[in-house]
């Protein structure tokens, strides 16, 4: 299972807003019972707009979309969605 997921769209202006999101689950057992934790954090952004698609890090610098689609179950189809060629 990849530790990235696909994030709910954002439809911004002209442009979708596709966050990914890398969600981690700890679980610590004590004596006195069970500690859930979970964090969520957006890592990059899939920009879908009519006449181009990219995708772009939390520094801004610019990430291969092709090897976000290979390594992130469903972007594929959520980027079909948005109309971006």
């Amino acid at each position: 299972m990849s530790p990235l997921r696909v994030g709910a769209p954002l439809a911004v202006g002209g442009a979708v807003l596709i966050p990914v999101e890398r969600v981690a689950v700890k679980v610590e057992r004590h004596r006195r019972g069970l500690w859930i934790g979970a964090t969520k954090e957006v890592t990059a952004l899939v920009v879908c707009e009519p006449d181009r698609l990219r995708a772009i890090d939390v520094q801004a610098r610019e990430l291969p979309v092709e090897d976000l689609i290979r390594e992130i179950p469903g972007l594929a189809a959520v980027i079909g969605k948005c109309g971006a060629r």
